[in-house]
């Protein structure tokens, strides 16, 4: 990703036709790889900020890039001037993206947020099977900055639904459900074909780590559980992930 934003650098004396403006870059996560063609993200970000400087008051714009919920994403920052206050709309016009790619625009007071999204290389996804969303926003806040990326659905039912579509790598599941016997679903998971190679956590208050190995689960958590237990006990299932090498060997196809 770095790639792409010191390209647009390269460009800054032709983007801001010598106007008031440099362009600089602030924080950029080292490492940071989003799993989208370095051209591809190259133009992106030039026609972002050819249509900031159009409403940008003199200063500099600011290129940010980290990791936020399992995404690479790219944050620019320009200062506008009262009388120049764009419809966010306009804005990201003419930026065409990947369908996997989302651009969105922020006005606060004098400055212009802009967030690219991309899909990160290396992004797991986990699907937290809990009828507590703040549980979930607990799972969320441990993974924060990492590459793992939390799915909710407090309904067991669904389980199956959102495995066909987004392919968890990891499900992480509270066996004390009130639409279906959490022990049940774990060996309705263990016993499906299309499931069975997904590792199960199971983080629970019922203290039944033998009967939780037994019917399936790669690992137990009871809970209460600490961010760091949270995110030891992911990594190890990620290691019993068949395929997941394979995965990102995959993914480092045409990233930038």
């Amino acid at each position: 990703m770095a790639e792409a934003i010191n390209g647009v650098l390269e460009l800054e004396d032709a983007l801001v036709s010598g106007r008031d403006i440099c362009i600089e870059v602030g924080y950029v996560q080292p490492d940071l790889v989003a799993a989208v063609h370095p051209s591809a993200l190259r133009q992106i970000l030039i026609t972002a900020v050819r249509r900031l400087i159009q409403y940008a008051s003199p200063g500099q714009i600011t290129i940010f890039g980290g990791l936020e919920d399992g995404k690479a994403k790219i944050t620019m920052v320009v200062p506008i001037a009262a009388e120049n206050e764009p419809v966010e709309s306009d804005l990201i016009r003419d930026v065409l993206t990947p369908e996997d790619v989302s651009v969105q625009t922020h006005l606060d007071g004098d400055h212009i947020f802009m967030w690219v999204e991309l899909p990160s290389v290396g992004k797991v996804t986990v699907l937290a099977v809990d009828d507590n969303p703040d549980m979930a926003d607990f799972y969320r806040r441990s993974t924060e900055g990492t590459s793992y990326y939390i799915m909710h659905t407090t309904r067991a039912q669904d389980v199956f639904d959102i495995v066909e579509t987004a392919a968890p790598d990891i499900i992480v599941l509270d066996v004390m459900l009130p639409d279906t016997d959490g022990w049940k679903l774990l060996m309705r998971l263990y016993e499906n074909p299309a499931t069975r190679s997904i590792p199960v956590i199971v983080c629970s208050v019922v203290r039944e780590e033998e009967l939780a190995i037994s019917l399936g689960a790669a690992l137990y958590l009871p809970k209460p559980v600490r961010p760091r237990e949270f995110i030891q006990a992911l990594d190890q299932a990620l290691s019993q992930a068949p395929g997941r090498a394979s995965k990102d060997q995959d993914n480092n196809v045409a990233t930038c």
